[in-house]
């Protein structure tokens, strides 16, 4: 599965507990081949958990926030909108996540009936967790150890860095989007508004005398004008770069936080597997034994590297592309500011 499209429809108001409060509805409609489906976010906040506990070597992908009270505005439904629509796009691209059954039957199912026996099915599902492992199909080349140990430490160290640089660039990035929606849209709407004062007062001296074709009055006026509009679009800006920005980082965030749970996991079979290597050292353990027991570490090896390998996929298309657009847009931006500014120089030609 490579796309699903998440839409919001307008928020319901409801009564309840006999006290009037808000409660966005939260249909998300997803294009799939059996149609649109409805579903509200209590449904994804029920898959996320399906999905965490079922695979536990795979870091799945965070919702966004849950509703804050009070928040029931446009802006914040359509932003939590966005990053529904991160969390199905990242599913969607992964191997695994995309052609589970859980996944099929939260995108597929419109029968409230047939809906009720999917979701008791998942909740009753017994391969998860480790024991999905076992599930699983890997070569049939046995790991060679002192490398697997060698990787998941690299894997660990590349996974604490970027989960700082990431925290770092996402608080920089709301940061900014402040920024821009308020002290720079706030100051250069200033500047406009100081130079409508100054075409008022030279308006005021000019018209005890006759004026040219085009007075200064007016040219100042205009520029202050530009000024205010370059100020609104400051405010509007943020939308179209630095919160977009924020809500790809968000998922990464999101995904790196799972995996030091997943190198958890490996380093407590890895333990588990030299405890038996002693153990069938000491002849406690039959060869068949410890065979076994290797080739089931070696499956949760050969899961943690895929989903090592995958991510590094992701970072190289899709962390990519998400930069590409963020710049993309700055540039957009900023020659659009440069534009408004040569229509600004352009009124004392």
């Amino acid at each position: 599965m490579r796309f699903a499209q998440v839409r919001q429809n307008v928020p319901v108001k409801k009564d309840f507990e006999r006290k009037t409060k808000e409660d966005t509805s939260d249909n998300k409609s997803k294009n799939y081949r059996s149609g649109p489906v409805s579903r509200r976010y209590k449904h994804f906040d029920w898959l996320h958990e399906r999905l965490v506990e079922k695979f536990c070597l795979i870091p799945i992908p965070p919702l966004p926030d849950k509703q804050i009270s009070g928040r029931y505005e446009e802006q914040f439904v359509e932003h939590r909108r966005v990053q529904l629509q991160e969390f199905v796009d990242w599913v969607c691209r992964h191997p695994v996540l995309s052609k589970c059954e859980v996944w099929h039957h939260f995108l597929t199912c419109t029968d409230e009936k047939v809906w009720k026996l999917g979701k008791r099915k998942a909740e009753r599902d017994t391969y998860v967790g480790i024991t999905y492992c076992w599930a699983i199909s890997p070569p049939e080349k046995q790991l060679l150890q002192s490398n697997v140990d060698l990787q998941m430490e690299s894997c660990s160290q590349f996974i604490h860095s970027m989960d700082i640089s990431v925290r770092n660039l996402l608080t920089i990035s709301n940061e900014m989007a402040k920024k821009y929606q308020t002290q720079s849209k706030k100051e250069f709407q200033r500047i406009g508004e100081g130079l409508t004062d100054l075409s008022r007062s030279i308006a005021f001296d000019e018209k005890r005398s006759s004026c040219g074709d085009k007075s200064l009055a007016d040219c100042v006026s205009k520029i202050g004008d530009i000024f205010c509009v370059i100020g609104h679009q400051f405010g509007e800006q943020p939308k179209l770069d630095w919160v977009p920005f924020s809500d790809r980082l968000h998922i990464y965030r999101g995904v790196l936080n799972s995996f030091p749970d997943i190198l958890s996991i490996h380093k407590g079979a890895m333990q588990k597997r030299k405890e038996c290597e002693r153990l069938a050292a000491e002849q406690k353990m039959s060869n068949s034994q410890i065979v076994d027991v290797n080739r089931r570490t070696d499956i949760v090896s050969y899961a943690v590297m895929a989903e090592m390998s995958h991510f590094k996929i992701e970072r190289e298309t899709h962390l990519k592309q998400t930069l590409k657009s963020l710049i993309e847009e700055q540039i957009k931006f900023y020659s659009g500011i440069v534009s408004k500014l040569q229509d600004a120089y352009a009124q004392f030609d």
